[in-house]
């Protein structure tokens, strides 16, 4: 009687494995999905490290470029010329092997001598800088005013200008500084000012300059827009300063010493790229030979057409 009971049980088997096979091709299936999904997080996480190991490469080697620029220009040795003038150049990564791609490092240096400076800057100065840009006439002569009546200490509003009681009027929380201004982008502060001309004024403009714009370190669109110049004065003053030998740091090396903005982007050969702005004081020869004004991290080349304006930082 038990064998029939056991013959009873047997086709019941079949089933019961078939439901165990698919349990197995189920966990195997399973197991595949998990081993796909740990692969493909595995090499995006590889390639998230990559980046961030080119990127902190690339802002590192930026750093250094701009260190190695302070000390070229504290040195002023004879076999190291430094453009003063903004114009990028190439820094030379590794000599000793050419075929190596190690990326590219490029540096400027502009002295901020050889821009406006907006504390400085009389009515006639500031006319011929809004006149490169502003077409109607009214506009630019009230922004003349409007810069004049910011940085002045008075409450008196000039013909054109604006006072405390205007920017109420005009909805703004805030009003005139009636101080010098202290960076560059409290132009953006000033009454009628929007954030197109703004963009385009900064690369000319600087509150560390001097009274006077110096014309040996000055980049072409800061020359054109001094009052009177013509592009045939500029063109002929580019073609004398590019046969002549930059002028050294030491010229300027006097009073508070002589500042200079320094930019410096680093590509890896992956692409990646990290730039530096630093804006420093140079003291040659003194206990302290330079001081660092402004420094700023940026997550793309500076020298790149479609790079941010000098001055905005985008860490």
């Amino acid at each position: 009687m038990s064998g029939v009971r056991h013959a009873h049980s047997l086709p019941g088997l079949p089933r019961e494995r078939g439901a165990a096979l698919l349990v197995v091709l189920w966990v195997v299936m399973l197991l595949g999905l998990l081993a796909s999904a740990f692969a493909v997080d595995t090499a995006g996480q590889a390639r998230d490290t990559r980046t961030a190991l080119d990127a902190a490469m690339a802002r590192a080697r930026a750093e250094g470029a701009i260190w190695q620029g302070v000390l070229e220009l504290l040195a002023g040795r004879q076999d190291v010329v430094i453009a003063l003038d903004g114009q990028p150049f190439e820094l030379d990564l590794d000599a000793d092997d050419p075929d190596r791609d190690t990326g590219s490092l490029r540096l400027s240096v502009q002295a901020l001598r050889g821009r406006i400076d907006i504390n400085h800057a009389d009515a006639a100065q500031l006319a011929a800088l809004f006149g490169r840009y502003v077409e109607d006439d009214s506009r630019r002569d009230a922004l003349v005013d409007a810069v004049q009546d910011f940085r002045d200490a008075d409450d008196l509003r000039r013909l054109h200008g604006a006072e405390a009681d205007d920017y109420r009027r005009a909805g703004l929380a805030h009003g005139p500084a009636d101080r010098p201004f202290a960076d560059v982008a409290e132009l953006a502060l000033v009454i009628g000012m929007d954030r197109r001309l703004y963009q385009r004024l900064l690369p000319l403009v600087t509150v560390h300059g001097e009274r006077s714009v110096d014309r040996l370190v000055a980049p072409s669109e800061v020359l054109m827009a001094l009052p009177g110049a013509t592009s045939g004065q500029v063109e002929a003053l580019l073609a004398l300063r590019a046969d002549s030998p930059p002028p050294a740091v030491s010229r300027f090396a006097r009073g508070s010493g002589h500042v200079v903005e320094m930019l410096a982007s680093a590509r890896q050969p992956g692409g990646v790229s990290r730039g530096v702005r630093a804006v420093v004081r140079l003291h040659p020869g003194q206990r302290e030979p330079y001081t660092i004004l402004e420094w700023q991290h940026h997550s793309r080349d500076l020298f790149a057409a479609t790079s941010m304006v000098a001055g905005e930082d985008d860490r």
